[in-house]
């Protein structure tokens, strides 16, 4: 699911709010040396403890490509791969340049440390609201029963032209005029096709005078991956053009999930 919005008349919900992934070279600027003795000191040893895991990485990672060759068996392969993992996660986990790059949208899912930074971060705070938006405007259960419905493994953004679109906040529909932009963040290698529906809960029914769920936007077949975090929407296969939000006068705010 994803991230949630309102607007003037409309919360839009969108499961994930996300910061993209870019793979920039890093602008980062190294602290000058030779001012702090005790600096000094502590980054050789930063660097002497990043050093010795990443040695440690290296036969982790030959010991699993040779298990991987002998044909091993599902649980080993992922155990060796795990220990390999924590290791590169631990040999630049202390690293101001990789700290700096993860906070400031400089890095590269596809490096373990930031995989780990960022899905850390993402389970963090952004869940929690994300998960309390969604049971305080009743998406939970109007739209998804809570039995089926488990923790969200990847991290969505919705782009409109004022910029990103936070969980819960109030969009006014001339801001949404236009097909929204996805980011997609996720932690898996392999490609995965996924499917983007934009809901509005709140479409009035005059005939049965209560409130029906109305689709605006179906996109099926968007491909997504650590190497790739911004869905290319023109590559999916587009079920039903974006309908921009477009609220009856006088009605309540709706509430629009894009899951």
């Amino acid at each position: 699911m994803h991230a949630i919005t309102r607007t003037l008349r409309h919360r839009l919900f969108s499961t994930q709010r996300m910061a993209l992934a870019v793979r920039h070279q890093s602008t980062y600027k190294q602290p000058a040396t030779g001012v702090n003795p005790a600096y000094d000191e502590a980054l050789e040893v930063i660097r002497a403890y990043s050093e010795q895991k990443a040695h440690e990485a290296t036969l982790a990672h030959t010991e699993l490509q040779k298990a991987q060759d002998a044909g091993a068996d599902s649980s080993t392969l992922r155990a060796l791969k795990k220990a390999w993992f924590d290791l590169r996660v631990e040999s630049r986990i202390n690293d101001g340049e990789v700290l700096w790059n993860a906070r400031n949208g400089r890095f590269d899912l596809t490096e373990p440390v930031y995989e780990h930074l960022k899905q850390n971060e993402w389970q963090g705070r952004p869940l929690e609201i994300l998960m309390q938006r969604l049971l305080q405007m009743f998406v939970l259960p109007d739209m998804l029963d809570p039995r089926f419905v488990g923790t969200p493994e990847s991290q969505l953004n919705l782009q409109l032209a004022r910029g990103v679109v936070e969980p819960g906040s109030v969009v006014d529909p001339s801001s949404a005029k236009e097909r929204p932009g996805i980011e997609l963040m996720t932690f898996h290698d392999e490609p995965r096709l996924h499917t983007i529906v934009m809901v509005d809960l709140d479409e009035p029914c005059e005939a049965e005078q209560t409130f029906r769920e109305q689709f605006h936007w179906i996109v099926s077949n968007v491909s997504a991956s650590k190497m790739q975090n911004t869905a290319d929407l023109d590559k999916g296969t587009e079920l039903l053009a974006y309908v921009p939000p477009h609220p009856a006068h006088g009605t309540p705010m709706h509430r629009y999930v894009v899951a």
